[in-house]
C-alpha cells in the first residue's frame, strides 16, 4: 500500500466519505429563492435554494497541487455537458508530481454575458434584500460595466477534501478500486479511464 504514496494522495483512502456528521451543500440555486429568518445574521433575508447531502463518496482527480480558477476577465471552459467550469484540478496521470485526489463536485447556476463571455458576479446584497435573480444579475451587470443580453448557465466548481481523514482501519482496501481484489470490479472509480 505504501507504494501508492507515489501518485495516490493519502487523503484518497483515508477520506472515503465526506459529510460523515454534517450535510454539505453539492447544488446552489439562485433562480428559486428561499425566504429564511436566520439569514444576514438574523435579520431574516432571500437565500437561494439547497441541495445538500451527507455520507458522500467523493469523485477523484489527478492533481498537481495547482489549479485553474475562473477569475471575472477570463471566459470560463465549457465541458461536454455545457457545464462553465469555474474550478478545475489540474493535472493527469502523465503530470510529474500529480497524485489522484478526492474531490466534491458542486454545481450552481450563474449569468454570463452573452456577447463577451464573461461570468456576470450578480449582486448578493440585492438576492438577499429581494429574492429576485434576474435583479441581481442587472445590479451586477451595470456594476461590472456589461451591456446586453445575459444568460443562466450551470456552472461547476472541484472542491479538494482534506478534512475527515480516518484511521488506518476505517480506509479503503485494495479492492475499492482494483477489480483483482474483488468481486464485481471497482465501485470507485475507473482506473483505465
Amino acid at each position: 500500500r505504501d507504494v501508492h504514496a507515489m501518485r495516490v494522495a493519502c487523503q484518497a483512502c483515508h477520506i472515503p466519505r465526506f459529510a460523515k456528521d454534517k450535510s454539505t451543500e453539492m447544488e446552489r440555486n439562485w433562480s428559486h429563492a428561499e425566504f429564511s429568518m436566520a439569514a444576514c445574521r438574523g435579520q431574516g433575508g432571500w437565500l437561494p435554494s439547497e441541495v445538500r447531502a451527507t455520507n458522500v463518496v467523493p469523485t477523484y482527480a489527478w492533481f498537481d497541487g495547482t489549479s485553474l480558477a475562473n477569475t471575472l476577465d477570463q471566459s470560463p471552459i465549457v465541458n461536454s455537458l455545457g457545464e462553465y467550469l469555474l474550478a478545475l484540478p489540474n493535472g493527469s496521470v502523465q503530470s510529474p508530481g500529480a497524485k489522484l485526489h478526492p474531490m466534491k463536485i458542486h454545481r450552481s447556476n450563474s449569468a454570463i454575458h452573452d456577447d463577451s463571455g464573461l461570468m456576470i458576479p450578480h449582486s448578493t446584497f440585492t438576492y438577499f434584500a429581494s429574492g429576485d435573480f434576474s435583479k441581481a444579475i442587472q445590479e451586477g451587470q451595470a456594476l461590472s460595466g456589461l451591456q446586453g443580453a445575459a444568460s443562466v448557465v450551470t456552472v461547476k466548481e472541484y472542491q479538494t477534501i482534506n478534512h475527515g481523514v480516518e484511521a488506518a482501519s476505517s480506509a479503503l482496501e485494495c479492492g475499492a478500486c482494483h477489480s483483482a481484489y474483488t468481486v464485481g470490479g471497482p465501485v470507485r472509480m475507473n482506473l483505465q479511464a
